[in-house]
C-alpha cells in the first residue's frame, strides 16, 4: 500500500475513478533510489499490478490518501546496494499468484 504524494492525489483519484463502480485498474509503478554517486549505486522496483480506488485513513507514515496494489509481475535490482560494475546491474523478476504470463507487457 502507498501513500499519495499530495501533487498526485487528485489525479489518481481521477483516474481509477474512469471506470466506474470502482472496478480495479491495471497500473505500473517504479521507484528507484541513487544511493551515491561517488562510488554509483543505484537501486530499484518496479511492479506492474492491480490498483484499488485510493481511499482516504491514518497509515504508518500519517493521515493522507492511499492506494492498494495487487502485484502480478516486478522486477528488482540491486537490493543488496552494491556498487555499479562493469556491467549494469541485473534485474530479478518475480511472478505473484498467477502462473507463468506473457512477459511482453506483465499485466
Amino acid at each position: 500500500m502507498w501513500r499519495l504524494p499530495e501533487a498526485v492525489r487528485a489525479d489518481a483519484v481521477a483516474r481509477t475513478g474512469r471506470s466506474g463502480l470502482g472496478h480495479p485498474h491495471q497500473v505500473r509503478l517504479v521507484v528507484d533510489d541513487l544511493v551515491s554517486f561517488d562510488p554509483f549505486i543505484a537501486r530499484g522496483i518496479r511492479v506492474y499490478g492491480v490498483a484499488e480506488q485510493p481511499f482516504e485513513r491514518v497509515g504508518f507514515v500519517g493521515p493522507g490518501v492511499y492506494i492498494r496494489v495487487t502485484p502480478t509481475v516486478s522486477w528488482s535490482w540491486n537490493m543488496a546496494g552494491e556498487p555499479a560494475g562493469d556491467t549494469w546491474y541485473e534485474s530479478r523478476r518475480a511472478l505473484h499468484g498467477h502462473g507463468d504470463r506473457d512477459s511482453s507487457n506483465g499485466l
